[in-house]
C-alpha cells in the first residue's frame, strides 16, 4: 500500500467530511505524549523523502513538522476511510480559496462519507421543494398534478437520505469495530441489511442488537413518530403509486402514529392517495436534522478516538530503521 498520496482533491466547505483529518497542532495535541514525538519525526521523514522525489528538491528546508505545517503552503491530512478501511497520508495543494477546506473523497474507493452525503442530498431536497413556488397551492390541472409530483418525490428523497445515512453509519461502525485494518466488509454489511433499513423498526432493532445504540432513546417522541409516518408514506408512494393499501394501514396502526396523522389533518382510507403537504415536509426535515445531529455526534466521537489509534498504528507499521531527520 502506498503510504503517501499527492493529489489535487475535490474539497468541501462542510466540516462534515470525516475521511480526512487535517494534521495540525490541534490533532497532535490529542496524541499521547509517549507517541507524539515519534509520529512527528516519522511524518517529517515521509515529507522530506516525498518532496525530494516528487518535487525534485535538492534539499528539504523545514526544520520540524510544525515548520512544515506553517510554511509549506500545503495541507497535510491523515486519511482513514471507514468504508474501505484504508489509511494513508495525503498532501494537497492549498490556495487562499482552499486553505481551510478539506478533501472529501477517498482516493481508493471514492466514498464521500455519511455526513457529506446527507448534507448534500438534503440541499438537493431544498432545491426540489423550492420548485413548489412556481405552482399554485390550489391550482388545477397540470399545475396541481406537477405540484403533487414534487411533493411526493421530495418526501421520497428525504426518506431515502435517512435510510442511506442509517445504513452507512451501521455498516461503517461494524467495519471500524470488528474488521481488521486494510480489509472491508462494508459491502457485505450493506447486502445483508439492504431491505432492513427501508423498515424503520428493523433498522432500530439492528442498531440496538449489533451496535448497542438505542435510536428510540436518542430521538424525541415526536421525531420517532414522524419517522414512522415518513417511511410508511415513502413505501406507499414507491410501491403502490401513492395510494393507501393494507400495508400502509398496518404500518401506521399504532395509536401514536394515528394521532400524528390526524394532527396533520389526514386520515386516508384504502385506495385514497396518501396526503402530502409542504408543511409536512418541513416537519420531516426538522426530524431528519435531529437524527443527523444526535446519531452523527455519537458516531463522530467514536470515529475521532479511532483516528488517533489508527494514526499511531500507521506510524508504527511504517516506521523505518534509518535515522530520522
Amino acid at each position: 500500500m502506498n503510504e503517501f498520496v499527492e493529489a489535487v482533491m475535490d474539497v468541501s466547505d462542510s466540516e462534515e467530511t470525516i475521511t480526512y483529518t487535517r494534521i495540525d497542532n490541534g490533532l497532535l495535541s490529542k496524541i499521547p505524549e509517549e507517541n507524539r514525538s515519534k509520529i512527528e519525526r516519522h511524518l517529517l521523514w515521509i515529507l522530506r523523502d516525498h518532496h525530494i522525489r516528487f518535487f525534485r528538491m535538492s534539499s528539504f528546508p523545514y526544520k520540524d513538522l510544525t515548520d512544515y505545517l506553517e510554511s509549506a503552503g500545503r495541507g497535510l491530512f491523515f486519511a482513514f476511510c471507514p468504508y474501505c478501511n484504508r489509511t494513508y497520508l495525503l498532501s494537497a495543494g492549498t490556495s487562499k480559496a482552499r486553505v481551510n477546506k478539506n478533501p472529501s473523497v477517498c482516493v481508493y474507493c471514492a466514498d464521500m462519507g455519511p455526513y457529506w452525503k446527507f448534507t448534500s442530498s438534503m440541499t438537493k431536497v431544498g432545491k426540489l421543494t423550492s420548485l413548489l413556488d412556481h405552482f399554485e397551492a390550489r391550482g388545477q390541472g397540470k399545475k396541481r398534478e406537477l405540484g403533487r409530483v414534487i411533493l411526493e418525490q421530495s418526501l421520497v428523497m428525504i426518506a431515502t437520505v435517512i435510510e442511506v445515512f442509517l445504513r452507512d453509519i451501521y455498516a461503517i461502525t461494524l467495519n471500524m469495530r470488528y474488521v481488521k485494518p486494510g480489509t472491508s466488509l462494508v459491502r457485505r454489511f450493506y447486502d445483508d441489511s439492504r431491505n432492513d433499513f427501508a423498515n424503520i423498526g428493523k433498522a432500530k432493532a439492528a442498531f440496538k442488537k449489533d451496535l448497542d445504540i438505542d435510536l428510540n432513546k436518542m430521538l424525541s417522541k415526536e421525531s420517532r413518530v414522524l419517522l414512522e409516518v415518513l417511511m410508511a408514506k415513502r413505501n406507499t408512494i414507491v410501491h403502490n403509486n401513492g395510494f393507501v393499501d393494507e400495508t400502509f394501514i398496518r404500518q401506521t396502526g399504532s395509536s401514536a402514529v394515528k394521532v400524528r396523522i390526524r394532527k396533520l389533518g389526514q386520515a386516508p382510507e384504502l385506495k385514497e392517495q396518501v396526503p402530502v403537504s409542504r408543511d409536512e415536509l418541513d416537519l420531516y426535515l426538522r426530524m431528519a436534522e435531529e437524527l443527523f445531529l444526535v446519531l452523527g455526534r455519537k458516531f463522530r466521537k467514536e470515529f475521532e478516538n479511532i483516528v488517533i489509534d489508527k494514526l499511531i498504528a500507521f506510524v508504527e507499521e511504517h516506521e523505518v530503521t534509518r535515522r530520522y531527520v
